[in-house]
């Protein structure tokens, strides 16, 4: 089984013009990060077509990934909706996949919590990058807010119940549709 998985990563790294040591590294970041041993191909091949379109290195871009794909819970079939999801927000923000890779993971789990989508996350990473232009200080903010929001003692999140009149919490409104 060893030997087949050997082979096929030299082929798809031929296919994808990855240099193989930077292959064998991203191979190990994908399956430490909970990528399937049955299904690291198609997510190593959209890994390299990212990194490519991204012009970013291999390896963050194989952490990102697996690290949206176990945060969101999602299979590795949805592999290419999210490398898009990424690609649109680096065109639409002021950002780029290097730096999306470095900072991302500390927003996620917060992101998630809170019941925000993939979508919605980095469809406001986008906007906030455009701002501050920094995408490292839009995550530590955006982290922040949600943080806040998601105590329900804290006096943001107080008024937020109170404008809007449902739930108990901010991740209860948003459970809601709220």
């Amino acid at each position: 089984e060893l030997k087949v998985m050997h082979d096929q990563l030299i082929a798809v790294s031929d296919e994808m013009a990855v240099d193989l040591n930077d292959s064998v590294g991203a191979l190990y970041q994908a399956i430490s990060g909970g990528i399937p041993a049955n299904s690291w191909l198609r997510f190593m091949q959209t890994a390299m077509k990212l990194s490519r379109a991204g012009a970013a290195e291999l390896t963050p871009v194989v952490g990102v990934l697996a690290g949206i794909m176990k945060n969101y819970g999602l299979e590795v079939s949805e592999t290419e909706r999210v490398s898009d999801l990424l690609l649109n927000t680096v065109k639409l923000g002021v950002t780029t996949m290097d730096e999306l890779g470095a900072s991302l993971g500390d927003l996620l789990p917060s992101a998630k919590a809170s019941g925000l989508s993939l979508e919605e996350t980095l469809g406001t990473l986008a906007a906030l990058t455009q701002t501050s232009g920094k995408t490292t200080k839009s995550v530590t903010q955006f982290r922040a807010l949600l943080v806040e929001l998601m105590r329900p003692t804290t006096k943001l999140a107080q008024a937020v119940k109170e404008k809007l009149g449902a739930g108990d919490t901010f991740v209860g409104m948003m459970s809601n549709g709220t």
